[in-house]
């Protein structure tokens, strides 16, 4: 029950965050003058959540979770995130073609950081230069292009949050959104672990 309880109070925490940071980002955005498509490329793109679990878990012997994570977390994004989103709240898009390309190329070069059945750091700087090459073109090609924004985005637009007070949301968002991922991993950590100890108990039983 400690390890569920974990595992719960990690979710609410990242979901609350999550919508600090998006606050924190549009304010951002306004005051430096960028779309909020790129601040949303490259402050919520680094998946500060995910990668706090992932890191966490590994940190904490449980390779097995930060690898699920990555997976589970990039097929999330893409098929429920924006999917719900479509279902829910459908908007008119309009995205250069370089962006699907990128998309596109995106599961190829996962393929890297994994040959050999093993993550080595050649491997990881090799996906982290490409991240900041995909991140840099995003932005760059947002640049006067305009995009499908949220009622939620252009509320944010109205408020003009000062810069003290914008960044302190994305700062507040980003440690919570950390912390919640630590939460989240003890907690699967811990359900797991669990489940192991009930089903090797339950075979010794049978026996």
């Amino acid at each position: 029950m400690w390890a569920v309880l974990l595992f719960v109070v990690g979710v609410v925490l990242a979901v609350w965050a999550t919508e600090r940071l998006l606050e924190g980002m549009v304010g951002l955005a306004v005051r430096l003058g960028v779309s909020t498509f790129a601040m949303g490329a490259v402050l919520s793109g680094f998946e500060a959540e995910n990668v706090a679990v992932g890191l966490a878990a590994a940190r904490n012997g449980a390779p097995e979770v930060a690898l699920g994570t990555v997976f589970g977390g990039a097929v999330f994004l893409v098929c429920v995130a924006l999917g719900l989103g479509a279902v829910l709240y459908p908007l008119r898009v309009n995205l250069p073609r370089g962006f699907l390309v990128l998309m596109a190329a995106c599961p190829v070069v996962v393929g890297v950081g994994l040959v050999g059945g093993r993550t080595s750091p050649l491997a990881g700087a090799f996906l982290l230069a490409a991240f900041v090459a995909a991140l840099v073109y995003l932005v760059r090609a947002s640049r006067g292009h305009a995009f499908a924004e949220s009622e939620e985005v252009r509320e944010g637009l109205q408020k003009r949050r000062s810069f003290g007070s914008a960044l302190g949301l994305t700062v507040l968002g980003v440690v919570a959104i950390a912390v919640g991922g630590e939460l989240v991993s003890r907690g699967a950590v811990g359900i797991i672990s669990s489940l192991v100890h009930n089903q090797a108990t339950s075979r010794v039983m049978d026996r």
